[in-house]
């Protein structure tokens, strides 16, 4: 189910099945993704490469790196025991991610940045721009949710990047160069 809280307070709500529900949930964070601007702030789990290295996802970050948006962080553990191992992972299960990252001359390493939490982060959700926020109910590793999405609430949005940079804060920072070397 998707529930989306616009910028008039009112309640919308989609019902699908739960296997509808995971496509029809990432259609519609592609698309916000798809309309970022400047900043772009995810906490995941594992980093699903279902979702991370599909066509709409990555023409969404390409698009945003094209824009010159300014930051994409990304919180992930990527059901890992180590940095390593989760950098290990991330290369292998993601290599169309990875491999948009590579750039004749580094230049994506100022914009993209991830961090590797050493435990699964409880709470999914990411921050489009310092005005949207996507948030995922609690849910098992690859497992079907309900997602929320709050429209054009910065006060709301800002909870959720103070929140990000808490939890930055316990991470290992990840730079593009490991990813792609």
């Amino acid at each position: 189910m998707i529930t989306e809280y616009n910028e008039r307070k009112t309640m919308e709500t989609y019902r699908v099945s739960c296997a509808m529900g995971m496509e029809v949930t990432r259609e519609e964070y592609t698309n916000i993704v798809n309309k970022a601007q400047e900043s772009i702030h995810i906490v995941c789990g594992e980093f699903d490469p279902v979702f991370y290295n599909s066509d709409g996802f990555i023409n969404a970050v390409e698009k945003f790196i094209s824009y010159q948006g300014k930051d994409i962080s990304i919180i992930f553990n990527g059901a890992a025991k180590s940095e390593k191992e989760a950098i290990k992972k991330l290369k292998s299960e993601n290599k169309r991610f990875i491999n948009m990252l590579k750039t004749p001359d580094d230049s994506l390493s100022d914009i993209v940045h991830f961090y590797w939490a050493s435990k699964r982060p409880n709470q999914h959700y990411a921050i489009i721009d310092d005005r949207t926020s996507i948030i995922e109910e609690s849910h098992e590793e690859r497992r079907p949710r309900d997602l929320y999405i709050i429209k054009e609430d910065t006060g709301i949005a800002s909870k959720w990047q103070k929140m990000f940079q808490k939890i930055k804060k316990y991470c290992s920072p990840i730079s593009v160069s490991e990813l792609i070397n």
